[in-house]
């Protein structure tokens, strides 16, 4: 198992969890079977964490293939009646399940009997507790409610890159080892229950810190450490898992055993140029900190120097509570000294939440009275923070929730009127954030959404939008983009990892040429105001969508609707530039290529669509093969594809007509109908009569015949023999034979 975070930052905001989803087993007969076993899911969406004293936050965890939890409960066993059992987790494939998995039964033997997992008793009444452990190693022998492990004095770490938004690269530094341990209880589960809910807490203390180098110039940093004069950090333990698996964890229960130390190292040998940041973690025991210090020994152009800050509030130390993530962000200045960092957004995005209590005045947020607000009262502030409205951005062209904005972890709501100056907004990694809401921001070219799994909406209006990012929203359901005029300028959306969006409109998409909606799956409507340059739509795995409408579709030459396998409606105005259009969708009712303009380049037309109710067409002047397949009988009349309008020549190069299984055709009249060379009808059971109107297998004005028409028929009994040739007075009728 590993941790999932982006960059770490202020205080006092964490703490780990996983949840596992155990569906209990009721009995049905006394004969026991694999059936009879408890069986197992994991998903990060169950994830439970805690950061500081809000209760609410979550943090994902990847679960890793070969990672092992052990299971252990008073009353349930297995069939070779051991209390405790080890399971596998699987995770599953795909990039949108990264924090989806399995659980599965590792096999144990005793002789040559294969042990069964957990599973509940015969005729079993009483109620059951259930303990477990990640890893499984963790928890002692015998199934006890205890668990045993430790903490190192010293970590080792890697270094993994990771690419923002922005383009810059940010370092993240995680201990190579990171199977520190995990913990979950539940009691009084009734026998029988067909759901066991467990939630998994850690446990460890742990600090995640951000640095940043501002000193100007380039350093070297060698190594950090958290240390306590009166707590202890590192050594072996051992404690009760009931008391550790709660919200507010029984500390005491904490016994240090051997290698007890009062100072935790992590090596970190990173070279930080100027303004490049370094991310970790420092894992302690399971108890609660005070008087804690950080240092850290860094390598400048002066020499190697040690500099240590006192992690106080108020002058006063700070408790860190036990089994919780603190994050800190920290920074060196150009003098070498450390200090915490709170930045022009920071500040004024705390007075836009706070505008009854704070004002920003040149890059710093003051009070009522002009004085400028404490660094604590802005840290206990910015913990406060759910709701923020930008009216006024004053001067600051970047939003950035991004490294330092970490500390708004309960931000819910960020909405944006009127800030004229800001050009870039980045959401990333708030564990809360629902809503986004650009009503007018002119200046604004880039938007990022990334990695915040409870956003619901995002909302932007602005017509300087060039760049849209959404990536790893898990829970969003609509996306509206609306540029407000047809000289916009939205090049780029990009959409990765949001499965379940149901709903995206866009307005005037500007300069957009391609819109990759790939693997959007409960994707039940897409609308497009204006798509001036869109050439490439792509619509795979969009098995929901229902709606697709584009008003304005200049540009494209092809739709490839096949994967969408609810579709019901199709509206496309003014396709010009569409070269074929095929389909067999079961489900599409109503389809409209429609406008002045129309699909005046539309060459095929294919259709198999036996739930068709609505049909329009204009313009299909360019139509040289028509195929008709199973339209049902609401359809009764061609002249919804081919209208007869000679003036505006819809169907005059139609050369190609194939009609199969359409029974409400009656009659099937085309005109103009110069160049139809092929016509085929199958199945149409009640069709009488069709007839060509100018066609060129006649003498037309006076010249001799040009086209040799090949015409056949099947299964139409009530079709005759003969098709008819109008030229306009000038009928003759035909066999459906060659000519």
């Amino acid at each position: 198992m590993r941790v999932y975070n982006r960059i770490g930052v202020f205080a006092l905001l964490g703490i780990l969890g996983c949840a596992l989803l155990l569906p209990g087993c009721t009995k049905e007969n006394d004969k026991q079977s694999d059936s009879d076993n408890l069986q197992f899911s994991a998903t990060y969406l169950e994830t439970k964490a805690v950061y500081g004293d809000d209760a609410g936050s979550y943090q994902r965890i990847i679960w890793l293939g070969g990672d092992d939890v052990r299971i252990a409960s008073d009353r349930c066993q297995t069939a070779l009646g051991s209390h405790s059992s080890d399971y596998s987790v699987a995770p599953l494939s795909g990039a949108s399940n990264a924090y989806r998995g399995t659980i599965s039964h590792i096999p144990t033997y005793q002789g040559q009997t294969e042990d069964s997992g957990l599973r509940w008793a015969d005729g079993a009444s009483e109620r059951a507790n259930f303990w477990s452990t990640y890893p499984a190693s963790a928890m002692e022998a015998g199934g006890s409610d205890r668990i045993s492990t430790s903490i190192s004095s010293s970590t080792s770490l890697a270094i993994a890159a990771v690419k923002q938004p922005s383009g810059s690269v940010v370092k993240i530094l995680d201990p190579v080892n990171g199977s520190y341990p995990m913990v979950s209880y539940v009691s009084g589960v009734s026998a029988g229950t067909s759901l066991v809910n467990l939630i998994y807490y850690p446990a460890f203390t742990a600090f995640q810190v951000t640095l940043t180098n501002d000193t100007g110039a380039d350093m070297t940093l060698a190594s950090c450490a958290i240390s306590s004069t009166t707590s202890v950090l590192c050594g072996r333990f051992s404690a009760s898992i009931s008391d550790l698996a709660k919200d507010s964890p029984v500390t005491s229960s904490v016994s240090v055993t051997s290698g007890a130390g009062y100072k935790v190292s992590a090596g970190v040998n990173q070279v930080l140029t100027d303004g490049q940041s370094v991310t970790f973690s420092i894992f302690c025991l399971p108890t609660d900190i005070t008087n804690a210090t950080f240092e850290c020994t860094y390598t400048d152009a002066n020499g190697t120097k040690t500099k240590t800050l006192a992690l106080n509030r108020n002058d006063q130390p700070i408790v860190f509570a036990a089994c919780k993530q603190h994050r800190i962000n920290l920074r060196f200045d150009g003098g070498g000294n450390i200090d915490y960092e709170i930045t022009p957004v920071i500040a004024l995005i705390v007075s836009s939440a706070f505008p009854d209590d704070y004002t920003y005045s040149n890059g710093e947020v003051v009070d009522k009275d002009g004085n400028p607000v404490s660094l604590e009262e802005l840290q206990e502030a910015i913990l406060s923070v759910r709701h923020v409205t930008i009216t006024d951005s004053h001067g600051i062209d970047t939003v950035n929730y991004v490294n330092g904005m970490f500390a708004f972890t309960n931000l819910e709501t960020l909405t944006i009127d009127g800030a004229n100056s800001v050009q870039s907004v980045t959401v990333e990694g708030l564990p809360h954030f629902k809503l986004l809401d650009i009503k007018w921001a002119p200046a604004i070219r880039e938007v990022t959404v990334s990695d915040c799994p409870w956003t619901e909406n995002v909302r932007v209006n602005t017509n300087s939008l060039e760049t849209v990012t959404l990536n790893n929203l898990t829970n969003l359901k609509t996306i509206t983009i609306d540029e407000g005029g047809a000289n916009s300028n939205l090049k780029t959306f990009t959409l990765t990892n949001c499965p379940d969006l149901e709903e995206a409109y866009f307005g005037q998409t500007g300069a957009l040429k391609t819109l990759d909606m790939s693997g959007s799956t409960k994707l039940k409507t897409l609308e497009i105001g204006l798509a001036y340059q869109l050439q490439n739509l792509d619509l795979s795995d969009c098995t929901s969508l229902e709606t697709l409408s584009i008003n304005e579709a200049n540009s494209m030459t092809t739709l490839d609707i096949e994967d969408c396998t609810s579709i019901k409606s199709l509206i496309l105005y003014d396709p010009q530039n569409l070269l074929i259009f095929e389909t067999a969708s079961r489900t599409l009712e109503t389809l409209k290529f429609i406008g002045p303009v129309g699909s005046q380049s539309l060459i095929t037309l294919s259709l198999n669509t036996p739930s068709l109710s609505t049909i329009e067409m204009t313009n299909n002047q360019s139509l040289a093969n028509l195929s008709l397949t199973n339209l049902p009988s609401a359809i009764t009349d061609i002249r919804n594809i081919l209208p007869e309008t000679w003036g505006s020549m819809t169907s005059r190069n139609l050369s190609n007509l194939s009609v199969t299984g359409c029974s409400g055709f009656a009659d099937i009249s085309i005109n103009p109908a110069e160049h139809i060379t092929e016509m085929h009808f199958d199945s149409c059971p009640n069709l009488q009569t069709v007839t060509l109107y100018g066609n060129n297998s006649t003498n037309v004005w006076n010249n001799p015949p040009t086209t040799t028409v090949v015409a056949t028929k099947q299964n139409c009994p009530n079709l005759g023999s003969t098709f008819t040739v109008n030229n306009y007075g000038n009928i003759k009728t035909f066999d459906f034979t060659n000519l």
